[in-house]
């Protein structure tokens, strides 16, 4: 895989040289995204991801690092869901909430072996990054162990419908048998021509899906 990268005005790569070429890109809070492709409208699109499949262009999602050992503690101080319970390799659709309790953003949070990963949105990062600053330094002022990191080198691809497996057992180096076994919202570390990533189950498109994060210039 490996094409070449596209810069959106916010200075963020975008992995988007298909969708520029056929053309499909759109600015999306300065992000060069693809929308629909010349002859393709937004209802064939849609009916294509629930008959077949279709790749989702994710790099507007923003991802921060939670680190230290009371991270899931700290983190459910801002989001509505039990995030403690987790396993490693599991991950939570939940709310991000501000100060009111009112919502910021919707995320997911998942649990790796050394720190909580938090996917969001790009347009809120500048509220999302200084309540987590924030917050942050109130639990080290109470003896907590927490630091916060915006990842800038991560991106996200993601294939969703019903034959969303097919595709992903040719793409990744994991067996049918493997996809079958991973249940929503679990991760597998994987390999993509060569390219280690990670790949979760799950997507909002209603059907069947699979995500792949990875680095950003290598995916």
């Amino acid at each position: 895989m490996g094409p070449p990268v596209q810069q959106g005005v916010s200075g963020r790569a975008v992995a988007v040289p298909l969708s520029v070429d056929l053309p499909a890109a759109i600015r999306f809070h300065g992000l060069l995204l693809p929308f629909a492709y010349e002859g393709e409208g937004v209802v064939s699109s849609h009916l294509h991801t629930r008959t077949c499949a279709s790749l989702f262009d994710l790099a507007y999602r923003q991802h921060y690092r939670i680190r230290g050992d009371n991270a899931a503690q700290f983190l459910e101080r801002l989001v509505v869901g039990d995030i403690q319970s987790l396993l490693e390799t599991e991950s939570r659709f939940t709310l991000f909430t501000n100060e009111q309790g009112g919502i910021e953003d919707d995320v997911i949070v998942a649990v790796h072996r050394d720190f909580l990963l938090i996917i969001g949105n790009a347009c809120n990062k500048s509220k999302i990054l200084s309540r987590l600053d924030a917050e942050a330094a109130e639990a080290r002022g109470r003896g907590q162990t927490v630091t916060v990191e915006a990842v800038e080198d991560y991106t996200l691809l993601s294939v969703q419908g019903p034959q969303a497996m097919d595709v992903m057992s040719q793409a990744v180096n994991l067996s049918n048998a493997d996809l079958v076994r991973m249940p929503f919202m679990s991760s597998y570390l994987c390999s993509v021509e060569g390219v280690a990533c990670v790949l979760t189950r799950c997507g909002f498109s209603g059907e069947d899906g699979f995500e792949v994060r990875g680095k950003l210039r290598k995916l």
